[in-house]
């Protein structure tokens, strides 16, 4: 029972948002950088990516971005004009290829 406990968990995916980015004055659209955290000793596939429920524009193709195992990478999440408020409240969500969300709420400000 305890060797199916350390399996299960051996597998579970470690992937945490580090920081958020707000790229202003980009044309195609509103735009974060994300830096995404894996502790894991299994690379984590970034599916999918959400600003306030809107889901971002680059990565729908199916494309997914590989954060390898125990190292950290940003990723650019692109989203239609207008989805990114400045001044308040924002939620990312991203979503992994195996169905994991991984969450963070923050200020869109200046700082």
């Amino acid at each position: 029972m305890g060797g199916m406990t350390v399996g299960f968990m051996g597998n579970a995916e470690q992937a945490s948002i580090k920081s958020v980015r707000f790229v202003e004055g980009v044309p195609a659209g509103d735009t974060i950088k994300v830096i995404v955290q894996n502790l894991g000793s299994s690379s984590v596939a970034i599916q999918h990516g959400y600003a306030n429920g809107v889901i971002a524009t680059n990565i729908i193709s199916g494309k997914a971005f590989v954060i390898p195992k125990r190292s950290a990478q940003e990723i650019t999440l692109t989203f239609p004009n207008d989805t990114l408020v400045y001044g308040t409240q924002q939620q990312v969500k991203l979503t992994t290829a195996k169905g994991t969300n991984v969450k963070l709420s923050l200020i869109y400000d200046s700082s």
